[in-house]
């Protein structure tokens, strides 16, 4: 199984992944994260603006994709925290995988401006705009997914709500 979440920079997607993950992990359940952060440093790709690029971007949702197809052919489920930036790629993860559950987060620019620990939507002059390049939601438009089976905004949710109503629908209709 993969779960996929999707949603802006300091919407909480890691968050929900590790609360996630230790539910799961309760039950008896085998759970591998690959954040996007994570991932970036593994290959060496979080050092500079270039990998930021939307070539950049799309190479690692790629990548992603393949790592989850190989954790979830080792019997883990596998959980990716990522902004989910190409609808296409979301599409074809619904054919690619026996099971797939995509959630997606969301709150207020102002809220994840609050909560961004890394400088990402700091007001940025030219001379520095390139240390995470182009920012999604900012700098790149920003798609909400539409075919995501379960939507919170957590802005007015905490992440035990979120997780626990996560865990209802994946006992309910994945039957985990």
């Amino acid at each position: 199984m993969v779960i996929w979440i999707v949603g802006l920079s300091s919407c909480g997607k890691s968050t929900l992944a590790m609360a996630l993950k230790e539910r799961l992990e309760l039950l008896g359940k085998s759970v591998f994260v690959l954040d996007g952060d994570d991932i970036r440093d593994v290959f060496g790709e979080s050092n500079g603006g270039s990998n930021y690029t939307i070539e950049a971007r799309k190479s690692a949702s790629l990548r992603l994709v393949r790592l989850c197809k190989l954790v979830e052919s080792q019997g883990f489920i596998a959980m990716c925290p990522t902004l989910g930036v190409f609808e296409d790629v979301l599409s074809n993860n619904r054919k690619i995988f026996n099971r797939y559950f995509q959630i997606l987060l969301h709150a207020p620019m102002s809220t994840l401006k609050e909560r961004d620990t890394k400088g990402i939507y700091l007001q940025r002059n030219e001379s520095d705009k390139n240390l995470f390049g182009e920012v999604v939601g900012v700098d790149i438009p920003y798609s909400f997914p539409s075919n995501s089976d379960l939507e919170f905004d957590t802005s007015k949710n905490c992440v035990d709500y979120i997780a626990d109503d996560v865990m209802a629908s994946l006992l309910e209709k994945l039957e985990i």
